[in-house]
């Protein structure tokens, strides 16, 4: 079972992959990766798999995915400030 969040990402991936005709670049894949990580961690952890280690562990993972997701951010923010630039 996949999250919509999960389906989302593999729709983007591939939207972009067919529109343009060109292979889905590594970074993509590595992102898409690094989210599905964290969301089956996220899952795992609402099933309540790990019991008494499950608000650690939900810590942990949202940590990594705000970590994630600020870093994804100022990547983003430092191509446009760049391109302004220019």
């Amino acid at each position: 079972m996949e999250s919509p969040g999960t389906s989302y990402l593999y729709t983007i991936a591939l939207l972009g992959m067919t529109f343009t005709g060109e292979r889905t670049s590594r970074y993509v894949r590595v992102n898409v990766t690094i989210i599905q990580l964290i969301s089956l961690t996220l899952l795992i952890v609402a099933t309540g798999l790990f019991h008494e280690r499950s608000g650690p562990a939900f810590l942990t993972a949202l940590t990594a995915f705000l970590t994630f997701a600020l870093v994804a951010w100022l990547r983003a923010l430092s191509i446009i400030l760049v391109a302004e630039a220019h």
